[in-house]
């Protein structure tokens, strides 16, 4: 019985021993890390100095790929400074160089994106998204096509008085016409096309200048006849909208376009052919 008392305070002072041990080598660990972390630290702040020594040359040389490579380094050296005093100031810098980068490469970008230069827009696009400028990305690639829509819709307002139902067909077919152009180009560019496509095309349809209930409004006042007139427009809208919903499925799968006609066509349709049977 000695013995095995024995044994069990040998075990007992083995497993205090051993717990102190992890607890020391623990703290050992952590010292180790924050001995690492604050090399690092020292070595990216002496980093971060050597690129801002020349950084103004750089950007004088508007060499966008040389501003670029100098940029993300900044970015990868200040992202292991977050806790140095001046980090809110080197942030800053940092933006202020990347809208300075951003002014210099969207015109080159614009024209990639108008020429379908495929090389030169992927080099582009993978600055944007390396500068986190992934949102004016589509914002200027939506300016390019929107312009061109936005200027048919206007020329297509000549019709709209006529007795003529096809105007907005032929801008229907222009915004597919677009859409399938543009599809398959951006699928090499863009790392989510068909989102950028209907992000287009939702800017675009919403931003119609006069709107289309107006141009509506007009045709159907203008019109001798004009339930038949706004019946057919309802048709061209639906047909564009089926064929819309079936090319975005062939890229992203289920996806559904909410009616156009419930609040655009349907209470004129009942109006007029009420005033019909009145009549």
């Amino acid at each position: 019985r000695d013995q095995m008392q024995i044994v069990k305070d040998d075990i007992r002072r083995v497993e205090e021993e051993t717990c102190t041990s992890m607890q020391r080598l623990l703290e050992l660990d952590k010292v180790k890390g924050r001995m690492q972390g604050a090399t690092q630290a020292l070595h990216e702040a002496d980093r971060w100095t050597t690129l801002v020594s020349d950084v103004d040359d750089v950007v004088a040389s508007e060499n966008v790929q040389l501003i670029a490579e100098r940029l993300r380094a900044m970015q990868q050296s200040l992202s292991v400074l977050q806790n140095v005093a001046n980090y809110d100031e080197r942030l800053q810098f940092l933006e202020t160089l990347k809208n300075q980068l951003e002014a210099l490469a969207s015109a080159r970008l614009v024209a990639a994106f108008n020429s379908h230069s495929l090389d030169v827009a992927r080099g582009y696009v993978q600055i944007f998204s390396d500068i986190g400028r992934e949102d004016q990305l589509q914002k200027y690639y939506t300016q390019c096509h929107r312009a061109s829509l936005l200027e048919l819709w206007t020329q297509v307002q000549d019709e709209v008085r006529d007795e003529n139902s096809t105007w907005l067909s032929k801008f229907y077919d222009e915004v597919m016409g677009l859409w399938h152009a543009e599809v398959s180009w951006c699928s090499h560019v863009f790392p989510s096309p068909c989102q950028l496509l209907c992000a287009l095309l939702a800017d675009t349809l919403t931003s119609l200048d006069p709107p289309l209930d107006e141009c509506l409004e007009r045709a159907v006042i203008s019109s001798k006849h004009p339930l038949p007139i706004l019946i057919k427009l309802r048709e061209a809208t639906l047909r564009f909208a089926k064929q819309l919903e079936k090319s975005v499925n062939s890229q992203i799968g289920e996806f559904h376009l909410p009616s156009p006609t419930t609040t655009t066509f349907k209470p004129r349709i009942e109006s007029f052919s009420f005033e019909c049977k009145r009549a």
